[in-house]
């Protein structure tokens, strides 16, 4: 028994281009509607400024990997979850599998 390689790399590369793209376009959307979220003058805040930019797109990016890509690399054997057995990049493209075995079922990966 062995989990093909090229099969997990593209479930893995098609889950983190779900992801990517997800969390751009709520970043477009939310600094489009940066002049309603954030107060008259930024600079009042200070360094609290950062998490209020970068805070909501991040926690999307991390809430679409727990829910969807978690779920969406399984092993064909045990169903376990396989996306622990990649590189973890935001960018598709570079997304690859580091792991030589399914952690639950210990089939090989290759």
């Amino acid at each position: 028994m062995r989990i093909p390689k090229s099969l997990l790399q593209k479930q893995m590369v098609h889950a983190a281009s779900v992801r990517a793209i997800w969390t751009l376009a709520f970043l477009v959307v939310y600094i489009l509607n940066w002049q309603f979220i954030l107060p008259e003058d930024p600079k009042a805040l200070g360094l609290l400024i950062l998490p209020i930019i970068f805070g909501p797109p991040m926690l999307l990016s991390w809430a679409i990997t727990y829910w969807y890509c978690r779920h969406a690399v399984k092993c064909p054997y045990c169903r376990a979850d396989l996306w622990s057995c990649g590189s973890g990049n935001f960018k598709a493209r570079r997304m690859r599998v580091i792991a030589e075995r399914c952690p639950e079922c210990q089939v090989e990966i290759g």
